[in-house]
């Protein structure tokens, strides 16, 4: 068995400024954070007696941040903002360590991720027209994953570290709310973007019950595959009526495109292509990452609300009624993966198959409140 606590100990210090004026909005804040975390084992493996068992060496990292907003007022009613951020975060304690359960040795080259991200949005705040746009950017780099899982060429359970991953995230977002009557309204909201990947990260495969490094330095060809975990591109439309009577209906279709496979790094190693026919079918199907059908929901929810004198004068009574996935959609994939193992002798991708995660089927909740 493995028995052990994950330790942190964090200082941070902070500041900020801001400036509003009846034309310009500033806004800035800096923050310098000291992070430390280690393993404390509580339990002696005896595969590795001397580094499972009682306090590890310290994993210390100074993290600097800073943040900046400058808002434009063309009038009352128009906006125009550019913000930013850099940012440096220290890895996860379980992406930090090869194998936690079992020792406390660290991945190698271990080191901060850092952070960049910048917005230009702007802001409509009409009488019956709201509208926003807006376009980012974020990097990240210098991230680190770590797993574990049986490797079928070597034929043993390994710990499995990715580091240098770099990722790029940009895009569009857009949102609007038409006031069509003084009861009834009409929303919309969209984000259309792009995230890849944008490094060929390094692969370190050790070996679980020794430790010893089985491959090293593996260049995983990642660079321009998508993101997973997401919809890329997503879109709502609704329509909301609230009646003078203090109850509220509201309908809404979601829509999800551009949703990706998280995908298997060793598949994208020179090893997983090797003695395959260049531009092949088969050399394809081993390197394609796989794309998700798009898909779709309907969600209603209502709300009406009571005022009464108990248990204390002007005490409001709410009952909210949310219904999502009205038509019970269960054929969309909303998340998946591609199996760490692979066939090298056959580079059949089917053998280990891809795992999917579906959309559940209809779902309601029912909501008391009480105000007072």
């Amino acid at each position: 068995g493995d028995d052990y606590v994950a330790k942190f100990r964090q200082q941070s210090a902070w500041a900020s400024y801001s400036l509003n004026s009846a034309k310009w909005e500033f806004a800035f804040a800096g923050s310098l954070k000291n992070q430390t975390f280690w393993r404390d084992g509580k339990t002696q493996n005896g595969k590795f007696p001397d580094n499972s068992y009682g306090e590890s060496e310290k994993n210390n990292f100074l993290l600097p941040s800073g943040k900046g907003l400058i808002r434009y007022k063309i009038d009352g009613r128009n906006y125009i903002t550019v913000s930013g951020m850099i940012s440096e975060m220290a890895p996860t304690f379980r992406n930090a360590y090869v194998s936690p359960r079992t020792r406390d040795s660290v991945v190698d080259g271990l080191e901060a991720e850092q952070l960049n991200l910048a917005e230009v949005r702007y802001d409509l705040r009409a009488p019956s027209l709201k509208l926003s746009l807006s376009g980012f950017y974020i990097q990240s780099k210098n991230a680190i994953e770590s797993t574990s899982f049986y490797h079928d060429d070597l034929r043993t359970f390994v710990n499995f570290s990715l580091t240098k991953i770099n990722k790029e995230y940009t895009g569009v977002e857009a949102a609007a709310e038409y006031k069509v009557t003084p009861s009834v309204s009409v929303q919309g909201a969209a984000v259309i973007g792009q995230y890849i990947y944008t490094s060929r990260p390094n692969a370190t495969v050790t070996q679980d019950n020794d430790g010893s490094v089985l491959l090293e330095n593996i260049t995983v060809y990642a660079q321009n595959l998508y993101v997973s975990g997401t919809p890329q591109t997503a879109f709502t439309g609704g329509v909301t009526y609230r009646s003078k009577k203090f109850w509220s209906l509201f309908l809404n279709v979601n829509t999800f495109q551009e949703s990706w496979i998280n995908f298997n790094p060793l598949r994208r190693t020179s090893a997983a292509v090797e003695n395959v026919e260049y531009q092949s079918e088969q050399w394809n199907d081993i390197l394609r990452q796989e794309k998700v059908e798009p898909g779709w929901t309907l969600d209603l929810s209502f709300y009406k609300s009571w005022r009464v004198n108990w248990p204390k004068s002007r005490t409001t009574f709410g009952l909210n009624i949310g219904v999502t996935n009205l038509l019970n959609n269960t054929d969309y994939i909303n998340g998946g993966y591609e199996q760490y193992r692979f066939d090298y002798t056959n580079k059949d991708v089917t053998t280990f198959p891809t795992k999917y995660s579906y959309m559940q089927g209809l779902n309601y909740f029912v909501q008391g409140s009480m105000k007072f």
